[in-house]
């Protein structure tokens, strides 16, 4: 069995100093699930969603100057304390400094035969919904209160993406899946976060996004953070049904006998824990109503040629699904077929998902964690020492890309992704065209070192506020036939 050897990081918060002098010898990779905060100069600065007095400009200036070079190639996705305006520019991903790549708002690559698969941001289902409604937001500069936000929440286009990747060896998302507490000690991680249990007993702490597309999609190893705090699960696929109970009639894995009391905590501490809730609750300011958005996505429904057995109702939680349900196993187990029917080149189904969440780079916290990962030799990868693109998901930027353009796109129902299987037939008919669109493409899959210092660096004092259009996603789009991103629009 060959194995390659990664470390992956809790959130950077912009500390690459410390974390790269914190790697041990003889890491091939290392992943960053987030919070990478890529800050070239003051206007990004000014993009991302973060208190005022955290505002801080972190060590990536040094690299993005060439002052300072990462030591292993690095790999990262977006979460929700980000530099939105770079983050945005790049999209389809790209190199955001020499050796450091940014997986973009979904993307995939293959790296030492380890196919490694990431979505970006956090789930919010205001927001979720909100971009299917004729008021989805727009982002222009300079961002407002409810933009500056909703910008890294995930959009239903990269939810898609995501559920039509097909296997990976690495599944990397910001915010948990939900219900995987259940797979590990439930107990243990309520001493830890004690704010923590009143959403996992209502079912709510996590992505139902995430923990959908864990059901279907299987990868050996799945990796987060956003929660602060370290946390490890093991998923066994055939108890899947399992893994959350949506009536709040949770077991939690606590000692009996015991009350978990809450931890006694300093000033910084608080400061650390009204963070994180604000993290969990990013969109009270949008302007976008629950109630209102359900209305539009029932709107929405009727323009459907088949009808849905699920009416809206602002007072039940869509987001949750009924996992045990016959009819929703059934169509799960289609989808996981159809997740297996590509089959990505070497890759092969996991029985079972290590699940790992990290903490943030700070003293006495367990930020990083070494791990062997399973590679494939037959892999053209395998034994060279770069980034490979991944044909499959090409092929999916183009054909997801070409339907949110299409009238076709205004007939996807927001709600009906939330439970994968009632969008079975769409799912099927994108499958049948991203395996049409892998059959064209040809050429060399190396990804470019076309790295560019496109806008000012931080050394500039006065940057204007403007996007600045990459060379990596024009040439990406040239070369693949990828739709160009509009970087103004939704």
């Amino acid at each position: 069995m060959k194995t390659v050897r990664i470390a992956v990081e809790g959130c950077c918060h912009g500390q690459l100093n410390k974390i790269y002098l914190s790697l041990p010898k003889n890491v091939d990779l290392l992943v960053i699930c987030g919070d990478f905060q890529a800050i070239r100069n003051q206007q990004d600065l000014k993009s991302m969603n973060v208190p005022r007095k955290y505002l801080e400009m972190g060590d990536f200036p040094l690299y993005y100057l060439g002052r300072k070079k990462a030591p292993v190639t690095t790999i990262f996705i977006g979460g929700n304390h980000e530099s939105s305006l770079y983050m945005r520019e790049l999209q389809y991903g790209g190199w955001v400094a020499p050796k450091i790549y940014y997986l973009g708002e979904y993307g995939t690559v293959w790296y030492k035969g380890m196919r490694i698969l990431g979505i970006s941001g956090i789930y919010n289902p205001q927001s979720f919904f909100g971009a299917k409604s004729d008021r989805a937001p727009k982002y222009t500069l300079p961002y407002d209160n409810s933009t500056i936000r909703s910008i890294y929440h995930v959009k239903p286009k990269n939810f898609l993406k995501l559920l039509l990747s097909g296997l990976a060896d690495i599944v990397l998302s910001h915010d948990w899946p939900r219900g995987i507490w259940e797979w590990g000690d439930a107990g243990k991680l309520l001493k830890k976060k004690p704010f923590l249990k009143a959403d996992i007993e209502n079912g709510r702490l996590g992505s139902p996004l995430a923990s959908e597309a864990l059901k279907i999609l299987r990868p050996a190893n799945w990796f987060s953070l956003h929660m602060h705090t370290f946390f490890e699960a093991t998923v066994k696929h055939e108890n899947f049904k399992e893994l959350v109970n949506l009536q709040g009639d949770l077991e939690i894995n606590e000692p009996k006998r015991r009350k978990v009391e809450p931890e006694v905590v300093n000033k910084d501490n608080l400061n650390e824990i009204s963070l994180d809730m604000d993290d969990m609750d990013d969109m009270e300011d949008t302007g976008l109503d629950p109630a209102t958005l359900l209305q539009e996505s029932a709107q929405t429904e009727a323009l459907r040629s088949h009808n849905s057995d699920t009416s809206p109702n602002e007072n039940k939680d869509l987001e949750n699904t009924n996992p045990g349900n016959p009819s929703s196993m059934k169509s799960q187990e289609i989808l996981v077929s159809l997740a297996k029917s590509p089959s990505p080149e070497a890759c092969v189904e996991s029985s079972e998902t290590y699940f790992m969440a990290l903490d943030k780079c700070l003293p006495r916290r367990n930020f990083l964690s070494v791990k062997l990962v399973k590679a494939h030799p037959s892999h053209h990868s395998f034994k060279a020492n770069h980034l490979y693109l991944d044909t499959r998901a090409i092929a999916i930027n183009k054909v997801v890309e070409n339907l949110v353009r299409s009238p076709n796109w205004a007939s996807v129902s927001a709600q009906d992704m939330h439970e994968p299987g009632k969008i079975n037939d769409l799912l099927k008919e994108l499958n049948e065209a991203v395996e049409f669109e892998m059959k064209k493409i040809s050429g060399n899959l190396r990804v470019p070192t076309n790295f560019k210092q496109v806008a000012p660096d931080v050394k500039v004092q006065t940057v204007p506020l403007q996007y600045w259009p990459n060379n990596q996603t024009k040439d990406y789009c040239e070369q693949w036939g990828v739709p160009l991103p509009d970087l103004e629009g939704q």
